[in-house]
């Protein structure tokens, strides 16, 4: 993975290199392994308490 850096602008590249790096560890847990579609709901919303927490 290549994160380019336009104008100097770090920051914006950081904020992209973070988007991307989320977006790849949720779809790897996604399909990691198979759960009942009820028990995929209460990890979701496991996942979603513990980003509450920190922010």
């Amino acid at each position: 993975m290549v994160i380019k850096v336009v104008n100097n602008d770090v920051d914006a590249a950081l904020k992209e290199c973070r988007r991307q790096f989320s977006e790849i560890r949720r779809r790897k847990i996604r399909y990691s392994y198979y759960l009942r579609p009820a028990l995929r709901l209460r990890e979701k919303r496991k996942i979603a308490a513990v980003k509450r927490k920190f922010y």
